[in-house]
């Protein structure tokens, strides 16, 4: 299974962060491994405090999940009410959109959470920084 590397996460940190700036946005950026442990976190000056939880929040229910945020409150609300009030109680879940899975054919490699934006804009730059650091070559260096 490949892994994230730093300087594969810095290309995708600098990638979703020029963006946001085109954007008129400050963004919070939280990339998780496949477990949900947090492996990069940054924060554009300016964003709002409460971003940083919500990044992190969508990006760990990614990863926990195996499924971007989006599709994952579609899910939810197809599901029973007991159930999906159960789920949503849980601190680290969240229903909200902008977080994306990191994978390649085979494996899910992890998951980006991106908050400060709407939610097709959060979509968007968590996209954007999925596939920044697929493209990036260090992804397969040896730690």
């Amino acid at each position: 299974m490949r892994m994230f590397f730093s300087a594969s996460i810095c290309a995708a940190i600098n990638a979703v962060t020029n963006r946001a700036a085109e954007m008129d946005l400050a963004i919070t950026v939280s990339f998780m491994d496949a477990a949900g442990n947090e492996a990069a976190f940054y924060r554009m000056p300016g964003a709002f405090l409460a971003s940083t939880d919500y990044a992190r929040w969508k990006a760990w229910t990614a990863a926990s999940f195996q499924t971007p945020t989006e599709p994952f409150a579609d899910m939810l609300a197809g599901l029973p009410q007991n159930i999906r009030e159960g789920l949503l109680a849980h601190p680290k879940v969240t229903d909200l959109p902008g977080g994306a899975l990191i994978k390649d054919e085979n494996d899910v490699l992890g998951s980006v959470g991106i908050s400060g934006g709407s939610g097709e804009q959060d979509t968007e730059l968590a996209l954007l920084a999925a596939r920044t650091l697929l493209q990036h070559p260090d992804q397969n260096a040896p730690g």
